[in-house]
């Protein structure tokens, strides 16, 4: 029987050893295994867990972003303040839009109906297949004077540039991507309602970030604004934040309207008070778990909310996430090898809709698109015009995170290895090396900046924009700031000679650069004591960093030796002698500082000898004995403001014969 067992044991082992032997996954070119840890990238910053951004300057770039809503299309919807709308203007609007959105598909090779049928004109086409989704446009009901709605989003849904359900394709033989979507909208975020499509499915809603159609099964309709403002509204500290790429609530057959809800990355629920988590949530304890309230709609389209457990093993957080280059990292790789889902379809995110997620986690609101991005109010840097070797030199500067941007993507950078710059971005499309031809990528993934687009430029000479958008446009870094690190500082010892260290300054970026990001002066770097290095900042850098390092004093270079004194017994019988200290010393070298002397020991009869420690004359007694008397003395050369003081003992030797 235990043999049989131990057989067993190591059948199994050697299954497993197999399974993991032969499991394997793909990576992009010179992109290799550990690059899928965080911990990789933000590891290369000086301070990973430093904050980067506090509350109130994520809160002032937000502003920024909404203020800015002519080149951001970001709407401040808690300034929202119209209550009415003119039905029937807006329904011939909407139709107009319509119309040239279909234009515009066309022009992108949408010539497909959802059969796959491919149309040989714009007019054939509209005709056939588009007439009925922009008709769809115009409520039949609309009047003059109609009231605006407000809305929260009661599932993980997509907004759509027109009231349909039907692709809009550039390849019937690639139904993964949809030309009609244009951004994935989260659980609990608001919308404002003006307009219903002509079959009643659909709703068209200004969200945060576009307007465009949802289907009317998605939202809930509050009784007025006060109670939508309550819904989504609320303090980042009664805030729980969902970080995973999507996590999902349980299932429930007690409480089905909370079941298996899909929370994707940057969701934002309200948590419930102490006095609300009393007792059984959903016939359930909440022991280990978050409590929460959680949208519904009702039979007749109206909102209500109700408790909802989340698990504390989830990836979620109680406030925004610190804004940290280690979490910036952290939450960009949650994403990792998901599928992309152009304007948010099949329930993932496109290149911007990551991004806009990744920073979510943080509190931060950015732009929808590239090029709302691309023109936020932000930290940037243009690289447009620049050669791919300036290019990288600002690239390898930046932080893990900052936007990296080029004409219809964007990506965050993760850092720089082996001279190859590294991001991450949910792509659909590229040309990979050693391939010529276009491959579809359709995921978040990891590479090189050295893959190409479809007209042969790599993506690195594509850049035109770099964001850091946790800062405030035009802000400078302060030079003083705890950020800044100075490396190269040591001690130096005094020789007569300035000492100049030659430092090297890295922010969480990376290596600053000598007369383009700061100039250098010195003080006081050759006599003994501290010396400083005072750093201006310059370019993105403000203020003045003073830094000490320390000129030590010089050695001492007093040396003596030890002489032999002789006297007669005859004479030092009747009286006492004294020796001048040159009888007894030599001084080879004066050294530095004023020299005092003590009588340390005598090796027989000391109470015969007596040292002056000024003069270093040595008093001999009468009545001392013949023979040879050895007599230590230290010598204490006291120095300066230069040289260190030193202590020399010598042996001199006294003979009474």
């Amino acid at each position: 029987m235990k043999k049989r067992m131990i057989s067993f044991v190591m059948v199994l082992v050697l299954a497993f050893s197999y399974s993991n032997a032969n499991a394997k996954v793909r990576y992009m070119p010179d992109v290799t295994a550990e690059m899928s840890k965080a911990t990789y990238w933000s590891g290369k910053m000086p301070k990973p867990e430093k904050q980067l951004a506090d509350w109130k300057t994520i809160e002032g770039i937000n502003q920024a972003i909404a203020d800015d809503s002519a080149v951001t299309y970001i709407t401040d919807l808690k300034k929202w303040d119209k209550t009415t709308f003119n039905g029937e203007a807006m329904a011939a609007s909407l139709t107009r839009a319509a119309e040239e959105d279909f234009k515009y598909f066309y022009s992108q090779d949408c010539k497909y109906d959802d059969a796959g049928t491919a149309y040989s004109s714009y007019e054939a086409i509209r005709e056939a297949y588009f007439k009925q989704m922009i008709d769809n446009c115009a409520d039949p009901d609309a009047t003059s004077e109609m009231p605006v709605r407000f809305a929260i989003c009661t599932t993980r849904t997509c907004v759509l540039s027109a009231p349909t359900l039907k692709p809009i394709w550039d390849s019937a033989s690639d139904p993964d991507f949809d030309y009609l979507y244009q951004t994935m909208v989260r659980v609990n975020e608001p919308v404002v309602l003006q307009a219903k499509s002509a079959d009643g499915r659909f709703y068209h809603v200004t969200t945060s970030c576009v307007s465009g159609w949802i289907d009317i099964n998605d939202v809930a309709i509050c009784k007025d604004k006060a109670e939508w403002l309550e819904a989504w509204d609320f303090d980042p500290s009664e805030t729980l934040v969902v970080y995973d790429d999507k996590i999902y609530t349980e299932t429930s057959n007690y409480a089905p309207e909370v079941s298996n809800v899909k929370l994707p990355m940057g969701t934002c629920l309200k948590l419930a008070a102490d006095e609300e988590t009393q007792g059984l949530i959903n016939n359930r304890s909440a022991n280990n778990n978050h409590v929460v309230w959680l949208p519904i709609r009702k039979e007749d389209g109206s909102y209500d909310k109700k408790l909802c457990l989340i698990g504390e093993n989830r990836k979620v957080s109680e406030g925004f996430l610190p804004l940290t280059s280690a979490n910036i990292a952290m939450v960009a790789l949650n994403q990792l090898g998901d599928a992309y889902g152009w304007g948010g379809m099949m329930g993932s995110d496109d290149c911007s809709g990551y991004v806009r997620d990744v920073y979510k986690c943080f509190g931060l609101e950015l732009a929808r698109n590239t090029t709302w991005q691309a023109d936020q109010p932000v930290k940037k840097y243009s690289l447009e015009k620049l050669s791919d070797e300036e290019k990288t030199e600002i690239i390898k500067r930046l932080p893990v995170g900052a936007i990296l941007l080029f004409r219809g993507h964007e990506m965050m950078y993760l850092g720089c290895e082996n001279d190859k710059l590294y991001v991450i971005s949910s792509v659909s499309s590229a040309v990979v090396p050693p391939d010529t031809k276009v491959s579809r990528l359709r995921g978040t993934i990891i590479n090189t900046l050295d893959i190409r687009r479809r007209n042969g430029n790599t993506w690195l000479t594509e850049l035109h924009t770099a964001e850091i958008p946790y800062m405030s446009l035009g802000s400078l870094k302060n030079i003083a700031d705890d950020n800044i690190s100075v490396k190269g500082l040591q001690s130096y010892t005094y020789n007569k000679k300035a000492h100049i260290p030659n430092i090297v300054i890295h922010d969480l970026a990376g290596t600053l650069s000598p007369d383009k990001d700061y100039t250098v002066s010195f003080a006081n770097t050759v006599n003994a004591g501290q010396a400083s290095v005072i750093i201006k900042g310059k370019g993105d850098y403000a203020g003045t960093l003073i830094k000490k390092y320390t000129i030590n004093k010089g050695a001492n270079s007093f040396s003596a030796k030890a002489k032999t004194a002789s006297i007669k017994y005859n004479i030092i019988k009747k009286k006492g002698r004294i020796f001048s200290r040159t009888k007894l010393i030599k001084i080879t070298n004066k050294g530095q500082g004023k020299l005092t002397y003590q009588l340390v020991k005598v090796s027989r009869n000391k109470k015969y000898f007596k040292l002056n420690s000024k003069t270093g004359k040595l008093k001999i007694k009468k009545g001392l004995k013949k023979g040879k008397y050895k007599v230590r003395i230290r010598i204490h050369a006291a120095g300066d403001s230069n040289y260190q003081s030193l202590n020399k003992i010598v042996i001199s030797t006294i003979k009474i014969k």
